[in-house]
């Protein structure tokens, strides 16, 4: 019998190929072993098909978004910082931060992404880009050791699991929000 480690791999991997028979099948094994992780591993596998029928991208701040002491908006690094420089792609991300922030004056921001360029970290630079534009220290949350989307969300997820939130917003590009969203949603697992 497959443990829940390998099994959790079987998921991911049948909803990523859309063999859904196997799918099903592979979480009715997972949920003898694991009534929460079959559960868990199901809403991801679920949220993953939906994105990919049905993204939600949006490319300005959205309305009625929960209070500031249940959501939280996350912005991610682009990995292409050179010499302490912020390259447009980054800029356009924390320019919809700024906006975020502006339009939620009371909500705070997880800046995420590590060293990409030696003694600068992105979640540093875009902390120093925002505070320049007038956003208070106490609304930036620095998160600086991630090197990849997947650490961006593993990282940023356990901030958010740690300050109890429950919602988030991730602020990057139209062509890295399905991938950062499976990932997050991941990381939420």
């Amino acid at each position: 019998m497959a443990t829940v480690n390998q099994l959790k791999g079987r998921v991911l991997y049948y909803r990523q190929t859309n063999r859904n028979l196997d799918l099903a099948t592979t979480l009715l094994q997972m949920s003898k072993a694991s009534v929460l992780k079959s559960g868990l591993y199901g809403q991801l596998a679920s949220f993953w098909g939906n994105l990919n029928k049905n993204p939600n991208i949006q490319t300005d701040v959205p309305k009625g978004l929960p209070d500031s002491k249940k959501h939280i908006f996350v912005v991610l690094g682009s990995g292409s910082i050179k010499g302490g420089r912020i390259p447009a792609k980054y800029k356009r991300r924390l320019k919809l931060a700024l906006k975020a922030l502006e339009v939620y004056p009371d909500h705070k921001l997880i800046i995420s992404g590590g060293e990409t360029s030696p003694g600068h970290t992105e979640a540093g630079l875009g902390y120093d880009w925002l505070r320049t534009q007038g956003i208070a220290a106490n609304r930036l949350i620095k998160e600086a050791s991630s090197y990849s989307t997947i650490g961006n969300a593993r990282n940023s997820m356990a901030i958010i699991v740690a300050k109890k939130y429950t919602s988030y917003t991730v602020i990057t590009d139209a062509t890295h929000q399905r991938r950062a969203g499976v990932l997050f949603e991941a990381a939420r697992v």
